[in-house]
């Protein structure tokens, strides 16, 4: 399984709440499956991620590409002799048509930040698998650019039908939650470092067994246990509260354990 990580908005505001003032780095990342991050960035560039309101004429998933695609350009100097050769390696197969679209559609996208050029190739290559594996190129990929008010909906939202579609779980698909904390301790006393890591790797069950999401299990299950703890009275405080004091998180973590979800604590200092 090849993941990969980029921070998940402001860091900074979780360090506040976790109390870890002391912290030399603090960074709060999302795991994804590797070439991710690539695809997304990619639609960012090309401007289907944006809130601006979808153009009335779009009936399609490629009449909302084209519709990004038009305006000013600016010359992107991250495209340049490799990215167009691994293009033209991935499009020669496609409709004349397609294939121009795609084209113009990747010379928005910045590749700066990759490193090498197999990452380049790799990238390019998700990124015209995914896009047409979610419709840009078939004409009955409908979509619907206005609310049921008329009024335009966001770019974002248009594509989001779409995604929300074609990456739907069917019958025999099983989600999976990958959570790993990752720290990097220090001995005041004498200056020795260690790292300790807590990781969490669980699948949930098809719908075709009747089994449940582990997504639904950890939400779920969650907001249960400290529903109880309302309801026996074990929470004292009041108000809209975040798990964020022991009396709150232990009893909630202990119960999760025994319903079969935790996490696997492994550390280079076994005393620590």
């Amino acid at each position: 399984m090849k993941l990969e990580t980029y921070p998940n908005r402001d860091s900074l505001v979780f360090q506040e709440r976790f109390k870890m003032h002391d912290c030399e780095t603090f960074i709060r990342g999302t795991l994804r499956f590797t070439g991710f991050s690539a695809i997304i960035s990619a639609f960012h560039d090309i401007g289907l991620t944006s809130d601006d309101p979808c153009e009335a004429h779009v009936r399609t998933l490629r009449d909302l590409l084209q519709s990004r695609l038009q305006g000013a350009h600016h010359h992107n100097a991250s495209v340049g002799p490799r990215s167009v050769q691994v293009i033209d390696q991935v499009t020669n197969a496609m409709d004349k048509e397609d294939q121009s679209l795609l084209r113009t559609a990747l010379s928005r996208v910045d590749f700066s930040f990759l490193q090498d050029s197999r990452q380049l190739e790799n990238a390019i290559k998700n990124i015209v698998k995914t896009m047409v594996f979610l419709g840009f190129f078939d004409p009955e990929c409908k979509v619907s650019a206005k609310d049921k008010a008329g009024k335009s909906r966001p770019c974002l939202d248009v594509l989001g039908d779409v995604m929300g579609k074609k990456l739907a779980l069917n019958d025999y698909d099983r989600d999976l939650v990958v959570m790993r904390h990752v720290f990097h301790l220090m001995d005041p006393a004498n200056g020795s470092r260690w790292e300790h890591t807590s990781t969490m790797v669980a699948s949930g069950k098809c719908k075709a067994d009747r089994g449940e999401t582990i997504m639904s299990q950890t939400v779920g299950i969650t907001c249960a246990i400290a529903t109880r703890l309302v309801l026996d009275r074990k929470i004292n405080d009041r108000g809209v509260l975040s798990p964020m004091t022991k009396d709150i998180y232990e009893p909630i973590l202990n119960e999760l354990e025994k319903q079969g979800i935790g996490m696997v604590e492994e550390s280079a200092n076994p005393r620590a």
